[in-house]
């Protein structure tokens, strides 16, 4: 109702000057309920505030009464949703900055975030009392704070936080020497130090106490006790802070989880920033972390404390941390450690800082501390340590000790002996695949799980996969190892029916479990092969030697890794994925062999999921001139014999010659040109895409690549080459974001010079290098570059470089690539042997190695026989033998340019003729 100076409250009669005040009441006060019983709908205003309070009981279900609490501090039902029900529900009402480290632990300080009814500030006092007259006394609600800004959330922007674990002096710091379990630390209380040379030899990281009695007598703290019992407890307590530092830094604490973590987990890197212990009626072991791995804390304690009694060697915790291994931990009894403190960004945290700092707060952290105390620090301590931790650390320090891990810097030991029968055939075929120089490298994931080290290793699959994925490269490289490697199963295990294989070559796997396509097999089979020694396999703790010796594991649940070797290790991996459970592998591969195993897919799948024909024309040299155009004569003939992929280029100027021979014809035809080294540059390469679309007639090319990685008439080490190159494929990104070209690369680009590319920041990784490429010239860290980046190889001048080429223009016509390689008795023999030319024997070749491959001819007998390699394929042997001709090859290319050499010099001393010019597609003279 209203009077003249003012609104008075129907319900209370209060008066006030305003009607937001009245309002304001209305929402705020104890006439809510009954204005909201008469009917009147009240909206209550929302901020987003924190909560500052403590918990001191380990009840799994402390939020329960927490949330009822709040209802009753807020008014609900009558004021808002019950956030009791709402947590019933499973819908969290609010976020804790305990979330995820410290749901189940004390904490003598936790912030809550959430959305509230406003509450003025003068009353923010009373409604924390009101919560926490609902509270029972082991929860308290330390200060309310609000409003912050909406994205303010406990959980996400707490930056850092601080856990404490309290242990018992007496464990760490120990009055008699002679105690049960004291260990070595007995000795090293009466006795002097051994030597520093003794101590390497002990693997001592850590001073013994008696070593810093002469600080402790200049740095005597109050405390610890006078003459010689107070500087040796003093000793030991320094001692203890040498360890501590150890934990501090960034780390791996997959040893120290109590959940079966692998190193490569996210959860298993974790930063320390500090770790310290804090002396008193308890020794205070507390870490500031961002986050702790599940039991991380407690096996950090456990370990210092086995440390600090010498129970285990001081080595044992570099070892924890070693990626190599997985180590037993042992661990503090559970219940011991609480979250001690929560730091926030600098905008919120001076904000709370006076409610963590509080009298109250302060206060709640002792009585955290002592229910600790009371609970473990006396009784259950001294069980643990006498019936599990001694016991414990004895057989984890024999084990340790026992532990002699290969030194891989000497000599490799005489480790060959007669190979087993039924494993002849697959160790012969392993270590041909390995000579061939086609073994696939690692996938990014296995890649991962694979120790780096100086030698060449690798691993690749062969067999099935789920219907979701590619065949692996493998059953198309080695189709006969496969089905031998599957006979093999059979031998070993007649039970077992695979369906896939993981063969891997001198592998050192880290710890880690089976994961991907492969997740939902029961059982593995492993077995390793070859002249090695060590390389044993561990599963969870145990070790077992796998050399010649098959051994069964549940590699989806059990971590495994194999332990240090040398020599030439092969390991054979035998399990089933997922979704191919009918799909026996050994069934596979003797269907794809009596068939001949003779058909390629006719296709290349790029990055980005474009098929493009794996084998196509090239159309450098051919003319396009006024009344006669070899190049779109050439261009029909292809077309006939069944070529769908075409390319040329701007500098070949015969894009228009092309576009009349492909008129009409945009379905099944792919077309490639290229942006010429005098297009480079962001606007200028854009321009140039457009005027070949323009000359081909297309309003669209299926690839575009940077022709050359430079620019013209500028020395070989100026810097203007990589700017180029980068500005240039910046402006083909943008040309594939505008759909003007489907996909996207490079063309004579060496691995350095795409690394380059890939550092300064790209968005699209080119799909695509176009190379030269044939048995003479095999540019091995190019090739082994793109097949990691998933850059698919296409090969010009697959069949030696004709008589065009650079190498023999430099040489007047005398060195002729193709003529070596065409005429070539090895060649000629497998030619022989499959009924085919040695053109096709080459290019099959360059096909089996999956490569794009462009064959250019003029002549249309010749197009067609180039076409015409599909009903043949060249086995693993042929591949090596014609692979292994280069270097026969480049003898006798050493031969003639040696000769070639000789002779230009004397010309060269009696006439002034020029030097021969560099061809822009082939680049600098040879």
């Amino acid at each position: 109702m209203t009077v003249a100076d003012g609104y008075t409250c129907a319900f209370c009669n209060e008066l006030f000057p305003s009607k937001n005040g009245l309002f304001r009441h209305l929402r705020n006060s104890g006439c809510t309920a009954s204005a909201a019983a008469d009917g009147l709908e009240i909206k209550r205003p929302t901020e987003r505030v924190a909560l500052v309070l403590g918990v001191a009981t380990s009840s799994h279900s402390w939020w329960q009464p927490f949330w009822r609490a709040l209802d009753v501090a807020r008014g609900a039902p009558d004021h808002g949703p019950s956030y009791a029900a709402l947590a019933e529900q499973g819908v969290a009402p609010g976020a804790f900055s305990s979330e995820r480290d410290a749901k189940d632990m004390l904490k003598a300080c936790d912030v809550l975030s959430l959305t509230t009814e406003v509450v003025a500030p003068e009353d923010c006092s009373a409604w924390c009392a009101r919560a926490n007259d609902a509270l029972p006394e082991d929860i308290r609600i330390f200060g309310r704070y609000g409003p912050l800004p909406a994205d303010f959330h406990a959980e996400r922007c707490c930056m850092r936080r601080y856990f404490t674990c309290l242990l018992p002096t007496k464990l760490l710091v120990v009055d008699n020497p002679n105690e049960v379990g004291q260990g070595a630390l007995a000795t090293s209380l009466t006795e002097e130090p051994p030597p520093v040379e003794e101590q390497r030899k002990m693997k001592c990281k850590f001073s013994p106490p008696t070593a810093r009695r002469k600080h402790a007598k200049k740095q005597h703290q109050a405390g610890w006790g006078e003459g010689n019992t107070g500087e040796e407890r003093l000793g030991q307590f320094f001692r203890l802070k040498e360890i501590l530092r150890e934990f501090q830094g960034e780390h791996l604490f997959h040893n120290f989880s109590q959940e079966a973590l692998k190193p490569t987990d996210t959860l298993a890197r974790r930063f320390v920033y500090r770790c310290r212990a804090v002396p008193g009626d308890a020794v205070g072991l507390t870490v500031a972390v961002d986050s702790l791995a599940p039991g991380q804390l407690r096996a950090m304690a456990g370990l210092a404390i086995a440390l600090q009694r010498q129970l285990l060697p001081d080595s044992y915790l570099e070892a924890a941390f070693s990626e190599e291994q997985l180590l037993k931990v042992p661990l503090v009894p559970e219940g011991t450690e609480y979250q001690a403190q929560c730091v926030f960004r600098k905008d919120f945290h001076h904000l709370l800082q006076p409610l963590f700092e509080g009298e109250e707060a302060q206060n709640f952290r002792k009585k955290v501390e002592e229910k600790i105390a009371q609970e473990f620090l006396d009784k259950v301590f001294q069980t643990w340590f006498e019936e599990q931790l001694v016991p414990l650390t004895q057989k984890l320090s024999v084990e340790f000790n026992n532990k002699k891990p290969a030194d891989t810097s000497a000599e490799v030991p005489d480790v060959k002996q007669e190979v087993p029968k039924a494993y002849a055939e697959v160790l012969r075929l392993l270590r041909e695949a390995e000579r061939s120089g086609t073994w696939p490298a690692c996938s990014k994931g296995r890649e991962k799980v694979i120790k780096a080290s100086e030698g060449e290793h690798g691993s690749f699959t062969v067999g099935s996969m789920p219907p979701s994925m590619e065949a692996p490269n493998g059953n198309r490289l080695f189709p006969e190892l496969a089905m031998r490697c599957f006979e093999l199963e059979r031998i070993l295990k007649p039970g077992r029916c695979s369906s896939t294989i993981a063969i891997n070559k001198r592998a050192q796997f880290l710890p880690h479990i089976d994961s991907g396509a492969g997740a939902g097999q029961g059982i593995s089979l492993i077995v390793g092969l070859g002249d090695y020694s060590g390389g044993e396999l561990c599963v969870e703790n145990d070790s077992h030697d796998i050399r010649y010796k098959p051994l069964e594991f549940n590699g989806w649940t059990q971590r495994h890794w194999t332990k240090p070797f040398q020599g030439d290790r092969f390991s054979l991996v035998w399990f089933t994925p997922a979704g191919c459970e009918n799909c026996p592998g050994l069934e596979m591969f003797q269907k794809i062999l009596q068939a001949g195993s003779s058909r390629l897919s006719s296709s290349l799948r790029l990055a980005n999921g474009l098929e493009l024909p794996r084998l196509g024309m090239g159309t450098w040299q051919l003319d396009d001139k006024d009344g006669s155009s070899t190049c779109e004569t050439a261009v029909t003939a292809a077309l006939k014999a069944g070529c769908q992929l075409f390319d040329t280029a701007s500098i070949y100027k015969n894009e228009a010659a092309v576009g009349r021979a492909l008129e009409g014809k945009n379905e099944g035809v792919f077309v490639t040109s290229k942006c010429s080294p005098y297009e480079m540059g962001f606007d200028k390469a854009q321009e140039a895409c457009r005027k070949s679309l323009e000359r081909l007639g297309r309003n669209k090319l299926d690839l575009y690549l940077i022709h050359w990685p430079g620019v013209p008439k500028k020395p070989h080490t100026s810097p203007l080459h990589r700017r180029a190159r980068h500005e240039t494929w910046k402006a083909m990104e943008e040309l594939y974001r505008q759909h003007l070209v489907r996909a996207i690369g490079v063309s004579n680009f060496t691995a350095s010079h795409l690394q380059q590319l890939i550092e300064d920041g790209i968005e699209v990784l080119p799909m695509v290098n176009q190379i030269e490429l044939h048995p003479l010239y095999q540019p091995a860290e190019t090739i082994e570059f793109c097949r990691k980046h998933g850059i698919i190889i296409e090969a010009y001048s697959p069949l030696g470089g004709g008589s065009a080429s650079n190498r023999a223009r430099a040489s007047d016509g005398e060195i002729d690539g193709t003529r070596l390689l065409l005429t070539h008795p090895t060649v000629q023999a497998i030619a022989k042997e499959t009924g085919k030319t040695s053109a096709q024997v080459l290019l099959r070749w360059a096909l089996q190695q999956d490569f794009m491959v462009i064959p250019r001819s003029s002549k249309p007998d010749r197009i067609h026989e180039n076409f015409d390699l599909f009903d043949f394929q060249l086995s693993q042997e042929q591949m090596h033998t014609i692979s292994a001709a280069r270097l026969q090859l480049m003898k006798a290319f050493t031969k003639l340019v040696t000769g070639f050499i000789t002779r230009w010099a004397k010309l060269r001393d009696r006439s002034s003729a020029g030097t021969p010019k560099a061809c822009p597609r082939r680049g600098a003279l040879w």
